[in-house]
């Protein structure tokens, strides 16, 4: 009897191991998305060929829909697609300027164990452009991204999970006109971000 209970208990056990490792195993499609919140902390900087400096802080606003496949275990490779919405003061300035983005950016994401809590970590690099808006005037850039997230997914069912996140981001902008001096302005900063992923 206490063989058979041995026995029943070890089927079911690796039962739960197996669907657990089946959420992200090879083959899999993932669909996601996340919003995240910059920070006050987020600063911008200049460079160009004539110096660099320190430009102002702003609030940022992301969307982040995704979809990749795995093509391993925990390994997901996809695409992003980043529309982004900011506000922006420069220092010792009360005018307030608006950017809005738009950005296509490859990615890869690795879940990390085999419990209903997964540790992941992510990465990804987007081109794109940014719009500019400020008093009337308008005007657009291209724009280069990297972005580099730690986080945590906590599956709710074996297919959805609610992806916690803080990540380090990137950007560097540079006017292809009117540009005799290379002036290319760069924003980076922290961010939380929360999500939702589908894993079918």
């Amino acid at each position: 009897m206490k063989n058979a209970k041995k026995i029943l208990l070890g089927l079911v056990l690796s039962m739960v191991v197996l669907s657990i490792s089946a959420q992200t195993g090879a083959g899999k499609i993932l669909i996601g998305g996340s919003s995240n919140l910059g920070f006050s902390a987020t600063t911008d900087k200049y460079k160009s060929d004539e110096g660099d400096g320190t430009d102002g802080k702003g609030i940022n606003l992301n969307l982040s829909p995704q979809a990749g496949y795995f093509v391993m275990d925990g390994l997901a490779v996809g695409l992003m697609v980043d529309l982004g919405i900011s506000t922006y003061k420069e220092d010792g300035d009360e005018e307030t300027f608006t950017y809005s983005q738009f950005m296509l950016a490859p990615f890869a994401r690795y879940y990390y164990g085999e419990s209903k809590i997964k540790p992941f970590a992510e990465v990804a690099v987007g081109f794109g452009s940014y719009a500019f808006k400020f008093d009337g005037d308008k005007d657009k850039t291209g724009t280069f991204n990297f972005q580099f997230k730690l986080g945590a997914a906590f599956f709710v069912t074996d297919q959805v999970s609610i992806d916690l996140g803080l990540g380090y981001s990137s950007y560097s902008e540079k006017d292809k006109e009117d540009n005799d001096i290379n002036e290319r302005l760069i924003t980076s900063g922290i961010g939380f971000d929360v999500g939702i992923s589908v894993i079918l």
